[in-house]
């Protein structure tokens, strides 16, 4: 909601000290020069690195064409410190941590430093549905979006996914405005928010992920539940009943609460119960309200892989039927949904072999919970056959203990490939813990390696755990490789 603090930063600020250049930086510098203020953006690479892609070193030129003055290598250009901060408006890019000695410069010096995403949700007064958690955010948010679509609304899907908030200020880039704001946000937007005040909040899950910018769960946790700290009892908080430090928040929030999850609590007024045993022919979910009645979804045809996927469904519905509306429309425009979508590419993603494998690309995994839930949904979704699981990349802090404990719980269902520049620490931490597994050295050797062993009702899930970097740009480009390899199988 419209945040009376920033609108009169905004006006007073002469300048606009944007510190890393990446998409959210971008749309800061060019929404700040459509308001006329002096624009200095700082870049942590060097110019000649920055200048390396094509679309970069054009994009430089355009803003220098612009007005805006860029300084790299984390220079502060002269002059800037002895301004009047309250003339100053700096703001940060997620990439970029508050503990860094750029940021730590410009707080020293009493500058305020807002985040974009607190930045773009403080300029407008249109309603807000924010989720965030350490898994599942992007196919939540997604979910969101396609339901209010489906239901008649024009809402705009911004954030972590890829949409920069600011974005929705440029009246150029849209033809019709929207009347709800779907919002994805990860713990880097959320690390230096303080008046986030979505009129609904939704957390999925936490596990670790992350610790090295935040250092500790307890910092991690606290940049997540940002969400929902400033809220009040006229706004929602939807909670995971089944994911401890999630439902431990319900005694610190003053929001009204609701619950997803296989345990809601069933004296509460708003929850969504996941029924989901495949086996039993049990998937759907059903929504309780003491307003609006007890709605029933039948899941078993939706294309959407595995347990975590009833969980999105979930607190996306919840969401969707807790924001003021025509809930009957809406519960038919979920119905449409649950059948329809399609889910995110990279995630739990079906993938055409020659030889009729059944081979799944989750490239979006990125943390090992991301390989956990992934594993728990293709095992229950393809009961009885065995799965080759291929996880590798470059790491990130945390144990590799819960996904030992998962693969082990199956007994010998699962065989697991480690792969890429960390392919022999994963190897030797899994082993650890009594987890036999491969050593390939990239992914084409593993999905080799896999594809040549593989035997009939066999499933390859390709479910790294990690981050791309090692060989990839990013996870896209990761779960294409991946795919094209396996298509030619």
């Amino acid at each position: 909601m419209k945040n009376p603090a920033f609108i009169n930063t905004l006006h007073t600020a002469k300048t606009a000290v944007i510190l890393g250049l990446g998409t959210t930086g971008l749309a800061s510098a060019r929404f700040f020069l459509s308001q006329q203020k002096a624009v200095i953006i700082i870049e942590k690479q060097s110019r000649e690195q920055f200048m390396l892609k094509a679309s970069n070193a054009k994009m430089v030129r355009d803003l220098e064409k612009a007005g805006a003055q860029l300084s790299f290598m984390d220079l502060i250009p002269d002059g800037i410190l002895k301004l009047d901060p309250k003339q100053v408006l700096v703001v940060i890019s997620p990439g970029i941590p508050l503990g860094t000695k750029v940021a730590k410069t410009f707080k020293e010096k009493q500058f305020a430093i807002i985040g974009e995403l607190e930045l773009g949700l403080g300029l407008t007064d249109i309603p807000q549905i924010m989720v965030t958690g350490s898994n599942g955010k992007s196919t939540c948010v997604s979910l969101i979006d396609a339901m209010f679509q489906a239901a008649g609304s024009e809402p705009f899907l911004c954030g972590n996914i890829g949409n920069p908030v600011l974005n929705l200020l440029d009246e150029s880039a849209r033809t019709t405005p929207p009347d709800l704001l779907v919002v994805e946000a990860s713990s880097y937007q959320l690390e230096a928010a303080t008046t986030i005040r979505p009129e609904v909040a939704v957390l999925l899950n936490l596990s670790e992920n992350h610790l090295e910018r935040h250092g500790t769960m307890e910092k991690y946790l606290q940049a997540k539940t940002r969400i929902a700290t400033q809220q009040t009892q006229s706004e929602v908080a939807i909670l995971n009943a089944d994911d401890p430090l999630i439902s431990s928040l319900a005694s610190s929030l003053g929001s009204t609460l609701a619950y997803f999850g296989k345990q809601v609590p069933q004296t509460h007024a708003a929850t969504a119960l996941i029924e989901y045993e495949p086996l039993h022919g049990i998937d759907r979910i059903t929504l309780r309200h003491t307003s609006w009645g007890t709605h029933v979804f039948e899941c078993a045809q939706t294309k959407l892989v595995g347990e975590h996927a009833r969980y999105n469904i979930a607190a996306a519905s919840l969401a969707v039927l807790l924001l003021p509306g025509d809930v009957s429309s809406r519960v038919e425009a979920i119905r449409k949904v649950i059948a329809e979508f399609t889910g995110l590419d990279h995630r739990l993603q079906p993938v055409p072999t020659q030889s009729g494998t059944v081979a799944i690309n989750d490239s979006k995994s990125t943390t090992v919970a991301s390989a956990v839930a992934a594993l728990r949904s293709v095992v229950k979704a393809y009961p009885h056959r065995p799965i080759r699981l291929m996880v590798g990349g470059k790491v990130k802090l945390g144990s590799w203990k819960p996904l030992a404990d998962e693969i082990l719980s199956y007994g010998d269902v699962v065989h697991v490939i480690c792969f890429g520049g960390d392919g022999l620490f994963i190897q030797q931490e899994l082993q650890q813990f009594g987890v036999q597994a491969y050593l390939a050295k990239n992914v084409a050797i593993a999905t080799t390696y896999a594809c040549d062993w593989i035997r009939q009702q066999e499933v390859l899930l390709f479910s790294p755990g990690c981050a791309s970097f090692d060989e990839f740009s990013n996870f896209e480009e990761r779960g294409r490789f991946f795919a094209s390899v396996v298509g030619l199988r």
